[in-house]
């Protein structure tokens, strides 16, 4: 059903598949794949440059994204899981 027509909260964003784009200095060093749902934040995929590695990208964008969460269930109270990435049994690379 409609979230909002159930009186649930919506993120300002809505729901759906968003880019989270990571810059140094204005250069994109990093793009995070999420998925936004009404109850959680859901870490699809992360990729980055590698010349940036030694920045631990995956760990920074996990923190974000945490704090993403925190920052929307104060007015999305349903909207308080995070889940990092999910597992595909007949793809070996997830």
């Amino acid at each position: 059903g409609d979230e909002a027509a159930e009186g649930r909260a919506v993120p300002e964003c809505g729901y759906g598949s968003f880019h989270q784009q990571y810059r140094v200095d204005g250069k994109l060093v990093a793009v995070g794949v999420v998925d936004i749902l009404p109850r959680c934040l859901s870490s699809v995929y992360l990729f980055w440059d590698k010349d940036w590695a030694h920045l631990a990208p995956g760990r920074y964008s996990a923190l974000r994204e945490l704090q993403w969460v925190q920052q929307a269930s104060a007015a999305c109270p349903d909207l308080k899981y995070y889940y990092m990435g999910f597992y595909i049994h007949t793809c070996h690379k997830m």
